[in-house]
């Protein structure tokens, strides 16, 4: 914010100098050019005067030739360019526009090409046709003056864009300091602190900010031990009856071992264990963390083969290679066991766990974990759309015949994912759509 403050003054700043200081440049350089002109002028006339007098042609030359030792090159010249006498070195002098001018009967003036010129018309005729005087100067001084004047120009609007970015780095600082403080208390707010407090600046806006931050702190706060305190309760009060099942199966399975004693406490162990991952959800500490999908599918797939296999289905777990993901293990768990469940539960034949790369359209570095089945699913499918592919039922879990699958999607929007469910006349499919580790901060 700084930075933008700063160069934002700046860049008003040095429009508008630029704005004021490049016509005022033109104009400096006219009123010189003008000046050296004007001078030169004030220099020809007195000894146009003195040509004037001259009693014949020699004279006149010879009245010329003692001109020599002027900083200036003098020149008596016909109207139609015939050269009288002249002090140049070489006898050539620089004739320019300012001749024809003078020859018009007008004084005439001209600066450029290194030179500054002037042309006064005379009135004698004693070298038997109208004449006129040529001034020419070198202009060496005009250009030192000139650039001396923009220099000048320069200096000044340098000092006034120094001042204005000095101004602009103190007031924005004084502006931005408030609003650093601000993030840094809805960062600490966003770790889960909910006891940090935005400090109070004297700025009318910041101080708004700082009042709806600390109001939404302390709501956040409450509900988050509102939750913490319901999630406590509610295990316990889940965990209560799930111990005393246990005991009782365990001591079922102590008199009567069997397969069905078996399953039922391998489904007690997974219900604890879903217990802990949902508690573990609701906690604001529980962070994200880079984790291989793969490792975590295969961690839990004995268990789902399991409940495969007391269905009479086949489960296959496909893995392609793909990036590490930043998510938490228990959101994305307890998402696929959704999936699996309503697999299990609503549709026949193998089912299919498949890692695999996002699709080209899907943003890149993102990993897509999908349960397939081979249906056909308990309620009625969507008709396919009109490119002949199965229709999507992302915004209504229901149409899909599945259990749980708002809590799946909320878990997975949490983590920043997308949850997809297409069902066709082959079965469906239930994709789950995860960001890489490095397209997360």
């Amino acid at each position: 914010m700084r930075q933008r403050l700063l160069v934002s003054a700046v860049a008003l700043v040095m429009t508008a100098l630029l704005a004021f200081a490049l016509p005022l440049a033109w104009s400096v350089r006219g009123l010189l050019e003008g000046r050296a002109v004007d001078s030169l002028q004030s220099t020809a006339e007195p000894f146009g005067f003195l040509l004037d007098t001259s009693r014949n042609c020699p004279e006149l030359q010879l009245r010329v030739v003692q001109l020599r030792d002027l900083a200036v090159v003098v020149s008596v010249i016909t109207v139609e360019g015939g050269l009288v006498a002249t002090t140049a070195p070489d006898g050539r002098p620089s004739i320019g526009p300012e001749v024809a001018e003078a020859g018009a009967g007008v004084p005439g003036r001209a600066v450029g090409d290194g030179r500054v010129a002037v042309g006064v018309p005379l009135s004698t005729q004693v070298c038997g046709q109208p004449v006129l005087l040529h001034m020419v100067a070198d202009d060496a001084t005009l250009r030192a003056q000139v650039r001396g004047a923009w220099l000048l120009i320069a200096g000044v609007a340098a000092a006034v864009a120094a001042t204005a970015a000095g101004v602009a780095w103190l007031v924005g600082r004084r502006l931005a300091k408030p609003f650093e403080r601000l993030a840094t208390s809805a960062g600490r707010l966003g770790d889960g602190d909910f006891s940090a407090r935005a400090p109070r600046s004297g700025l009318p806006e910041a101080d708004r900010i700082a009042d709806a931050l600390d109001d939404t702190a302390a709501r956040l706060g409450r509900s988050v031990d509102r939750a913490n305190a319901f999630a406590a309760d509610a295990s316990h009060q889940l965990r209560t009856p799930l111990t005393a099942l246990r005991l009782h199966l365990e001591t079922l399975a102590a008199a009567q071992p069997g397969p069905s004693v078996d399953a039922a406490l391998e489904e007690a162990d997974r219900l604890e264990r879903t217990i802990d991952e949902l508690v573990a959800l609701t906690r604001p500490d529980t962070a994200a963390r880079e984790l291989d999908l793969a490792t975590l599918v295969r961690d839990r797939l004995p268990v789902w083969e399991d409940l495969a296999e007391q269905r009479g289905r086949n489960l296959v777990f496909e893995a392609l290679p793909v990036p590490p993901v930043r998510v938490r293990p228990g959101a994305v768990g307890q998402a696929l066991q959704v999936l699996l469940d309503n697999a299990l539960r609503h549709a026949t034949g193998t089912i299919t766990v498949r890692l695999a790369p996002a699709l080209p359209d899907e943003p890149d570095g993102a990993v897509r974990v999908c349960v397939l089945d081979e249906g056909p699913v308990a309620v009625p499918a969507p008709a396919p759309t009109e490119d002949g592919l199965p229709a999507r039922v992302d915004d209504d879990p229901a149409a899909a015949g599945g259990r749980g699958l708002p809590l799946a999607r909320a878990l997975i929007h949490a983590e920043g994912g997308e949850l997809s469910i297409a069902i066709g006349p082959d079965g469906s499919t239930a994709c789950l759509l995860l960001p890489g580790a490095r397209a997360r901060p």
